[in-house]
């Protein structure tokens, strides 16, 4: 779980302006206020009753996406991309580990939904 967090951290860190609001919870980001030229959007983070990120919405002027998260043995499993306006499955990411309980691999399908 702090990996995944971690990366969506540093992948949004990247992208942020002086300008964006960040909002959390103790330890939980909750949302990201983004301020980009004259574009503003806020990604909000959701938590499961057991405190881990199980849902992520983004909207964007390209692609409104939630992603879903699922867990197996507390560990990020499948990462779920819908469509926010259809409800759409439109992608699905599949997370592997080695026996150091570290990310192996990340497979990708090869077509969309």
């Amino acid at each position: 779980m702090k990996k995944l967090l971690i990366i969506v951290l540093l992948v949004n860190a990247m992208s942020c302006s002086t300008e964006d609001i960040v909002n959390s919870k103790g330890t939980q980001l909750v949302s990201i206020q983004y301020i980009y030229t004259n574009t503003e959007w806020k990604e909000s983070y959701r938590y499961n009753s057991e405190g881990l990120l199980d849902q992520v919405k983004i909207p964007s002027v390209y692609d409104d996406k939630n992603i879903e998260i699922t867990y197996v043995d507390g560990k990020p499993g499948e990462l779920l991309y819908y469509n926010m306006g259809s409800g759409r499955l439109i992608s699905r990411d599949s997370i592997t580990y080695n026996s150091l309980n570290k990310i192996d691999r990340i497979s990708y399908p090869s077509e969309s939904f």
